[in-house]
């Protein structure tokens, strides 16, 4: 499908690799793959690395550690 151009009344018509000529030289496509990129080398790694710190402070026998779950894991 993404080799044609679509038209509601004329229906289908074939334009080749038009359609991706036209999607890579977008400055808006780009800018959605960099947010993409971004959103994929830095926040997921970030949030994950809080996370798995969050799950080993909770998991040490320290003091106060059983009011801090409770408050943690009352939301």
């Amino acid at each position: 499908m993404s080799f044609f151009d679509w038209d509601l009344l004329l229906g289908a018509k074939f334009n080749g690799l038009t359609n991706y000529k036209q999607l890579l030289t977008d400055d808006l496509f780009r800018t959605a793959i960099l947010n993409t990129v971004y959103f994929v080398v830095v926040s997921v790694p970030v949030a994950v690395g809080v996370g798995l710190a969050v799950a080993i402070l909770t998991n040490q026998s320290l003091r106060g550690m059983t009011f801090f779950r409770a408050i943690f894991l009352l939301p």
